[in-house]
């Protein structure tokens, strides 16, 4: 992991059952209403990574470097099989052309879908959803924040709002800076990282406006990274360049009646990726890739009694532009069908649901439905139980799909989709000063898009992986003491490959056994300290499972405080990796030793 990690999330309010939480039913519910297991995590700003890892379920590899590729696993899942989503909408995936270009500026919380939730948003939610749910300040506010660290990391950010009881806007822009110059060992010899800059500048724009009944929601963010790819230290690029653009435009308009609600939602996102290395480029060429998507979709809301029915057509396009997969498009049609039904007083909640969705360029198999079932029944006001079933599914990328024949690889157009059936089970408790949720899940998994050598050595993707995920989750929390809280959080996962031929039964690479966070924290008056520890066991690199190629587990500590506001101004300061671990997350990356970080902040 990298920097910023952990400092308001440590230190803000903790969910509690009577959250309101939005991406387990598509709309807002209370949390301990939700038959879904999700978790809610607060956040201002800081390293998204140590967010994510803070859910159970939730795994995160990361390339090393501030700014750099990261991929996203929740139970067990690929990264292409998780959905990245703001505010509900649909902005990626957890592979790093996703989760790795979002920043947090202007995040309220992050809410984790763990299980398939295909029905709920659509194909490539298999393992789960990340949904990213923005600000909402009224007033008028200043906030800003200057921060640097080692490696000269440096960072500044400011975000400007205005408003009344009826209109909101508010405007920000961010600028983020490393050089990622970290040492590190290789064969018994210190190095350092070279070639692994990183520079980013983003501006983005909100704006909500009610009249009466309606509420109008727009907000835009245009965002650059420009950083230097450093390669794996087996194969160093120290020419590799990366050029990475998005632009998002999300808007909402919302009118609420007195059983009724009726919501339009329609997203705009551009995605400009250039790649450029002048040593593999006097062979070939620079690597471009352009990418338009679409979303557009009503959602009917009806109250009537003792059920809350729901109704979403939706459109969606993407077309890519590149120089690897062409020129493609594709249009997606789907319908989505909601009751959540209440019963003995809201003390039994049964949630089915189903989608059915169309691709235009998958024929013959373009038609795909899943279903959901989920349940929450209290047993006394401090305890209840959840258990959900359902199917899921992730369309073959354009890649997968149209990769152009060439000398060692080609796409393959008669790729199926990717199906899942996964269920969970467990409880829950809220016992006041001491909450905690236990679950177990079982995943099964078909038709995976694998890509392996044909009969004439060329690599082509197929559709012949099968995969079997199952675990338990665990996290609890609350106050010690008057001054001292603490969380805990524990995850088990058995990821078997069930592929036919020598891999079956293997375990899955990249996904570690056990992972455990503890985190203490403390202060008073404002004055806050905490402790936090991260325990990832070891994991398999290659489909053989061999012990020799294995990732070692290890042991990450951080630690920092916050101060109190004076006349508008804070500090924050972190201390990373305590212990100076030498780790890799991925083989061939290694991951920064001790580190720190300064963050002075200003608010009004």
């Amino acid at each position: 992991m990298f920097f910023l990690i952990s400092f308001h999330s440590l230190f803000a309010d903790e969910y509690t059952m009577e959250e309101v939480v939005v991406t387990g039913t598509r709309r807002e519910s209370l949390y301990k209403d939700v038959p879904a297991f999700v978790s809610v995590i607060k956040v201002d700003n800081q390293d998204k990574e140590a967010l994510l890892e803070s859910s159970p379920g939730v795994f995160v590899n990361s390339y090393g470097a501030f700014g750099d590729a990261l991929s996203l696993s929740v139970r067990g899942s690929s990264s292409d099989q998780v959905l990245l989503l703001i505010d509900g909408m649909r902005i990626g995936s957890g592979s790093s052309s996703g989760i790795s270009f979002l920043s947090l500026e202007g995040i309220d919380r992050i809410e984790i879908f763990r299980g398939g939730a295909s029905t709920l948003y659509g194909a490539d939610a298999v393992g789960g959803v990340v949904n990213i749910i923005t600000k909402r300040r009224g007033g008028n506010y200043l906030d800003s924040t200057l921060s640097y660290g080692s490696f000269n990391t440096f960072s500044a950010s400011a975000l400007v709002g205005a408003g009344s009881g009826d209109s909101d806007i508010s405007i920000g822009a961010e600028h983020r800076e490393s050089e990622g110059d970290f040492e590190y060992k290789y064969r018994g010899e210190n190095l350092i990282r070279e070639n692994n800059g990183f520079v980013n500048d983003a501006i983005q724009f909100k704006t909500t406006q009610r009249f009466s009944k309606l509420r109008f929601n727009l907000q835009t963010r245009f965002e650059i990274q420009r950083k230097e790819v450093p390669g794996s230290y087996f194969t160093p690029t120290p020419q590799g360049f990366e050029r990475d653009s998005r632009s998002m435009i999300l808007m909402g308009l919302r009118y609420d009646a007195h059983s009724t609600a009726l919501s339009f939602n329609s997203s705009f996102i551009y995605h400009n990726l250039f790649y450029y290395d002048e040593i593999f480029v006097k062979r070939s060429f620079p690597s471009i890739s352009e990418n338009f998507t679409t979303q557009n979709y009503i959602k009917i809301d009806r109250r009537m009694k003792g059920h809350l029915l729901s109704i979403s057509p939706e459109i969606r396009t993407e077309f890519i532009r590149s120089s690897s997969a062409g020129r493609h498009s594709r249009s997606i049609y789907s319908l989505f069908l909601q009751d959540e039904a209440s019963f003995f007083e809201k003390r039994w909640i049964l949630l089915p649901s189903l989608r059915v969705e169309g691709s235009s360029d998958l024929e013959p198999h373009s038609v795909e439905s899943a279903y959901r079932l989920g349940l929450r029944i209290k047993i006394v006001d401090e305890l209840y139980v959840k258990a959900n079933a359902g199917t899921s599914f992730r369309m073959p990328t354009f890649l997968d799909l149209y990769w152009p024949e060439d000398q060692f690889a080609r796409g393959n157009p008669e790729l199926r989709i990717e199906r899942g059936m996964d269920m969970d089970a467990g409880f829950g408790f809220d016992l006041g000063q001491l909450r905690g949720e236990v679950a177990y899940f079982n995943n099964s998994l078909q038709d995976l898009i694998q890509w392996a050598p044909d009969e004439g050595g060329k690599w082509r993707p197929s559709n012949i992986g099968k995969a079997k995920l199952t675990g338990i989750e665990f996290q609890m929390g609350g106050e010690i003491k008057k001054y001292l809280s603490a969380e805990l959080s524990y995850t088990n996962l058995r990821a078997l490959d069930l592929t036919e031929g020598k891999y079956y039964q293997k375990r899955l690479i990249y996904r570690p056994e056990n992972v455990l966070s503890l985190r203490l924290k403390g202060g008073f008056y404002e004055f806050m300290v905490f402790v936090e520890a991260i325990s990832n066991s070891w994991k398999y690199t290659d489909r053989e499972n061999n012990k020799e190629n294995r990732l070692p587990g290890y042991l990450r500590i951080n630690a920092g405080f916050s101060t109190p506001s004076f006349a508008g101004f804070s500090m924050e300061f972190l201390g990373n990796n305590l212990t100076d671990k030498r780790y890799e997350e991925v083989p061939g990356y290694p991951q920064p030793g001790r580190n720190f970080l300064l963050e002075l902040n200003y608010k009004i």
